[in-house]
């Protein structure tokens, strides 16, 4: 989870968290009381999980990209989801905001990058 600062021997870097910190820390974003939803992915190396809570309006997509950057239409969104907001981390970023993406009649689209763990929230879980 950290590195640098005496961890594992590494007394050249000052202590800092490492990916694996960011992409558990990403993970706990998600709000109280959220669900496991089903989703599905036609995407080769795309794996994703939904939480929700449909009586709040609330939910969150995690997208894991394990090959090159590309375009994505998630699609069945609630009708109450007008937005999404990004987090991503990968090699060089830690749950660094990204743009947030318009929903239009239950569909979004927006570019996973490439290697890189990607959740989307909506307004109603910020």
């Amino acid at each position: 989870m950290l590195s640098g600062g005496g961890i594992f021997g590494n007394e050249e870097d000052p202590l800092h968290p490492t990916q694996w910190f960011w992409n558990l820390k990403q993970l706990g974003s998600a709000p109280k009381g959220v669900r496991v939803m089903p989703v599905t992915s036609n995407k080769e190396n795309v794996t994703c999980a939904v939480l929700g809570d449909n009586s709040k309006g609330t939910y969150v997509v995690h997208l894991v990209n394990n090959g090159p950057a590309r375009q994505v239409e998630p699609s069945g969104l609630p009708d109450n989801v007008r937005s999404l907001q990004i987090y991503i981390t990968d090699s060089k970023r830690g749950m660094e905001k990204g743009e947030r993406v318009t929903v239009t009649d239950g569909q979004a689209s927006f570019n996973l990058e490439s290697v890189s763990f990607t959740t989307l929230i909506s307004d109603q879980a910020l």
